[in-house]
């Protein structure tokens, strides 16, 4: 049997991720991976809509969850008139929320 290596905070983010997805049911994929041209042209992250994949650049709790927003925007199809903004104010209020847990998560 392979052994496989997960690091610590992968493996967070992926349950944060589970998490979310089960919470507002909708299937988004997480994928982590380093690549620093993306994170300076993303800003982070990004959400492609057309793979329904949340790629993450940067491990940032807030650009998690300002993807996920676009996620959510995309497979509910939530009507608002600036997606961006949108996804700002939401993942700044979701930061105040997880971050208790996302503490937890981290120590345990």
């Amino acid at each position: 049997m392979r052994k496989v290596s997960v690091k610590r905070v992968d493996f967070d983010f992926f349950l944060l991720h589970l998490f979310f997805c089960r919470w507002w049911g909708v299937e988004v994929e997480l994928r982590i991976v380093e690549h620093e041209e993306k994170r300076k042209v993303t800003g982070g992250g990004e959400f492609v809509p057309s793979e329904r994949v949340i790629y993450l650049y940067e491990k940032s709790l807030l650009v998690y969850l300002h993807e996920f927003r676009h996620a959510l925007q995309y497979v509910l199809k939530i009507p608002v008139s600036d997606p961006e903004k949108d996804a700002i104010e939401w993942s700044e209020k979701m930061l105040k929320v997880v971050s208790n847990f996302w503490k937890i998560l981290q120590n345990s």
